[in-house]
């Protein structure tokens, strides 16, 4: 996911203190270098018909974000495997009739502060509203191996009122998959909006 002090300081930093063990390349044009969240496990999506699903990840997916974008956005890197199946999920959708858009347009759909950011330039299908990602398990300093849930567009608030914009998930024809729009940040503590 990257090599330098920056993206290496900022995983012990968003660790708690526990310093990266490896790097892992990426060879992808369109996903930068980036400090790895944790394993990725778990997406919930609600789609445009409002039917909420769960989409799962086999081992060495990652969620990581960007610590050199102004807006420190998530990126979601998956398994070559993974990447066909997303990419056939692409092709059956266009298909059926469904258009491909640019991920910048599915973003501003989204709204939030990501939105405000340009966007790779690739076409993609808007598979709905990501309500939560789950990540881990991963080690961060004094709470050990752990799981953590994140339920976006919630900010502070225990009794999980979304007030604030959730991202939308898109799918571009290489398979991957694309966080748009939303209100999040990833600082230290982790993961707010």
């Amino acid at each position: 996911m990257g090599g330098s002090k920056d993206i290496v300081e900022r995983y012990k930093d968003f660790h708690w203190g526990n310093p990266a063990r490896k790097v892992i390349r990426v060879e992808d044009r369109l996903v930068p270098d980036a400090t790895q969240m944790g394993p990725l496990s778990q997406l919930y999506v609600t789609d445009h018909d409002g039917n909420a699903g769960v989409l799962g990840f086999p081992a060495n997916c990652h969620a990581a974000f960007d610590p050199q974008h102004p807006a420190e956005r998530i990126h979601l890197v998956c398994t070559a495997a993974k990447r066909r199946e997303t990419a056939e999920l692409f092709r059956a959708a266009l298909e059926s009739g469904v258009r491909a858009e640019s991920l910048s347009t599915i973003a501003k759909r989204a709204g939030g502060r990501q939105a405000d950011h340009s966007y790779p330039r690739v076409r993609c299908i808007d598979l709905g509203i990501v309500t939560d990602i789950v990540y881990g398990p991963t080690d961060k300093k004094g709470d050990g191996l752990s799981e953590y849930i994140h339920h976006f567009g919630i900010e502070g608030d225990e009794a999980h009122v979304v007030n604030g914009i959730q991202p939308r998930l898109a799918a571009d024809e290489e398979g991957r998959l694309w966080l748009a729009g939303g209100d999040y940040t990833v600082p230290d503590e982790g993961i707010t909006g």
